[in-house]
């Protein structure tokens, strides 16, 4: 299927139903990289409409070939209905509340789906069904989509660029969540302490820390974690996976925070500047240490005698005297 661009596109009322939110994109309005591009899977479509969204936010123009400019882009992502498409299908699958409008009904569950697929790929997380095989390092899928997102990993590929800075992403979701950055919105809110997130998942995690809830549990070990991407990263002490790997030096990392600040001695860029004096670090816990010296705050406390410290490296280098000595 041909994206260059609409006129190739048919759209029959079952088409243009499964398609997320927005109709098709105006492509005067994406960069040079993303016009004439191929895609032969119905999904790959629709990560390619969810990029499209996401510069309908930032243009605040409707991407669509059916409707003109709006006033309201976030209305627009909730419904998108309009006199000028006689489509029946042509509305947002999130406004349909009704079960009417959802007459898929899912056995095990209380869930309704507005199509048979979506009920389908609903059922594999009872079923724990993952028949998508990635043929390069065997990891399994529950959805076909996913399988291909997953091997963009493995090919580099990342065709979802922010139009605002430079950074491009895996998927369109990773897009979004990335220019909530730029725009400052967090729209996930704790109903407990009212703490704002930019991100579900982040939302999810911290609610845990206010329930006690630990349900990722290492299969390998004891410890269990608030959230899924903690147990990944606790996983690779065991595995002694380090899938990040610097581009300067070629050093590895288990962890793709430890990767940016590692990064960092290549660049020289310090990020992090203390507010009551001029220096600045490339680290956020350089930060920190360094403005308990403003405040006096020493955190860091020896157990086995009074002494306190400003850094926790400090605290190490000093329980040295407690360890025993070997002869």
């Amino acid at each position: 299927m041909d994206l260059d661009f609409v006129s190739k596109l048919p759209l029959s009322p079952s088409t243009h139903a499964k398609l997320p939110l927005t109709a098709l994109p105006n492509p005067q309005l994406l960069p040079p990289s993303s016009r004439g591009v191929r895609v032969k899977q119905e999904e790959s479509v629709e990560e390619f409409y969810h990029f499209a969204q996401s510069l309908q936010q930032q243009t605040g123009e409707c991407l669509s070939a059916c409707l003109g400019s709006v006033s309201d882009p976030k209305a627009l992502s909730l419904t998108h209905t309009s006199s000028a498409c006689q489509l029946s299908g042509h509305s947002s699958r999130r406004n349909s509340g009704s079960s009417a409008e959802r007459p898929f009904a899912c056995p095990s569950c209380e869930k309704s789906f507005s199509t048979a697929g979506d009920l389908r790929r609903h059922q594999r997380t009872h079923s724990g069904e993952r028949p998508f095989q990635c043929s390069l390092c065997a990891r399994c899928f529950s959805e076909a989509g996913h399988l291909r997102q997953h091997q963009r990993m493995h090919s580099g590929e990342r065709p979802f660029p922010c139009p605002t800075c430079a950074k491009r992403f895996f998927r369109s979701g990773d897009l979004k969540r990335h220019m909530r950055v730029h725009t400052g919105e967090r729209p996930y809110q704790c109903p407990t302490c009212a703490r704002c997130f930019s991100d579900s998942g982040h939302l999810r995690g911290h609610q845990r820390t206010h329930t006690g809830e630990r349900s990722h549990h290492c299969s390998l070990c004891q410890k269990s974690f608030y959230r899924a991407g903690d147990l990944r990263r606790h996983t690779r002490t065991h595995t002694g996976e380090r899938p990040y790997r610097c581009g300067h030096c070629g050093r590895s990392f288990a962890e793709s925070g430890h990767l940016k600040e590692h990064a960092r001695t290549h660049t020289g860029e310090k990020p992090y500047q203390c507010p009551v004096c001029p220096r600045s670090f490339s680290r956020r816990e350089r930060l920190k240490g360094h403005q308990s010296i403003h405040t006096g705050e020493r955190p860091f406390s020896c157990p086995q005698c009074n002494k306190s410290f400003y850094r926790a490296g400090e605290l190490r280098r000093h329980q040295r005297i407690h360890a025993p000595r070997t002869p």
